[in-house]
């Protein structure tokens, strides 16, 4: 299943406006008045420590780490009490959640905001229900750019993390779908939009519309097996008969021509639609005791057919492509 990750920050919501408000009461706490504006959005939208650190430079102070780790938790607790103030989700950001979950994607919520402070945010602006899973910087013991936070969020809304795209804002959002080696779709409506392009992501998106890579058709279902009288009409037509109905076929499981002799298929006693590998047994009853034709001669090599199937091949030697030989 295909999911759909989004960044919370700059992606679904401008949360700027309520970040700097409680940044500017960490410097009205030091007595130095409101040092952010809102043309700091985007210093904004990468964290509570990155806004300190700003103000800390106006105040000629970039050096003073102790006083960002001081004013840290005290930004959290103005932020906790403002959360919803002046945040907005932008507009068509959750029309463009449902219609893709319409069109069966799972869609989540991957975040460097503290997962506490996330969950408050979406439930205060009543969307939390709508995401299948939210990952925030302290969920796991990583965060973004480590694509194992991006990994995880797509399992816990039960997607396959290898069929993910990563919507977001940033270098880091960026970062984290190359580490991760999945799509990145980057936004330009929140206030770093002119730089998402020189970013270099798979698709920009100018609106809340899902864009392109997001309508990718899915790759195709691989072809259901062979029933038992297909498997035969092929075998009259061809003279090839497949030894296992399964792939990747297991090397350490044969480890000789016999052994691989006793896994294959009789082509005389199999007449169902449902094909079963015999076991040992009375594979050697029907066939070595019974003088039936081996399927199987010495020195064959085997390789993989179209279907996936292991079938007997007139050339070839042990390749990465999977042909074997014995």
């Amino acid at each position: 299943m295909k999911t759909v990750v989004f960044d919370l920050d700059g992606t679904l919501a401008d949360t700027s406006g309520d970040l700097i408000a409680a940044a500017n009461a960490c410097f009205r706490d030091m007595g130095e008045g409101d040092l952010l504006q809102a043309a700091d959005a985007g210093t904004a939208l990468r964290g509570g420590r990155a806004m300190l650190k700003l103000g800390m430079q106006r105040l000629g102070r970039s050096e003073d780490d102790a006083a960002i780790d001081t004013y840290y938790p005290f930004l959290l607790n103005a932020y906790e009490r403002d959360i919803d103030t002046k945040t907005v989700l932008y507009p068509g950001a959750m029309e463009a959640v449902a219609a893709l979950r319409t069109s069966g994607y799972r869609v989540a919520i991957c975040t460097n905001k503290p997962e506490a402070l996330a969950e408050l945010l979406l439930t205060r602006l009543g969307v939390r229900d709508d995401f299948g899973a939210m990952l925030g910087a302290d969920t796991l013991a990583v965060r973004k750019p480590d694509p194992e936070h991006l990994f995880e969020t797509a399992r816990r809304a039960g997607g396959d993390p290898a069929q993910c795209v990563l919507i977001g804002d940033s270098d880091t959002d960026r970062k984290t779908a190359r580490a991760a080696g999945v799509p990145c779709v980057l936004v330009t409506f929140g206030p770093a939009g002119d730089d998402m392009a020189a970013l270099e992501p798979e698709d920009i998106a100018s609106d809340a519309v899902a864009p392109e890579v997001l309508r990718q058709p899915d790759p195709p279902e691989a072809p259901a097996p062979l029933t038992g009288a297909q498997l035969e009409a092929r075998y009259a037509a061809t003279g090839i008969w497949p030894l296992a109905p399964q792939f990747p076929p297991d090397p350490a499981s044969i480890i000789d021509l016999d052994d691989l002799y006793l896994t294959g298929i009789d082509p005389v006693s199999t007449s169902t639609d449902a094909v079963a590998l015999p076991t040992p047994e009375s594979f050697a009853s029907d066939v070595m005791m019974a003088g039936l034709p081996s399927p199987v001669a010495a020195g064959t090599q085997f390789e993989l057919d179209e279907r996936g199937l292991v079938v007997p091949s007139k050339a070839g030697a042990l390749t990465p492509d999977g042909i074997l030989v014995y």
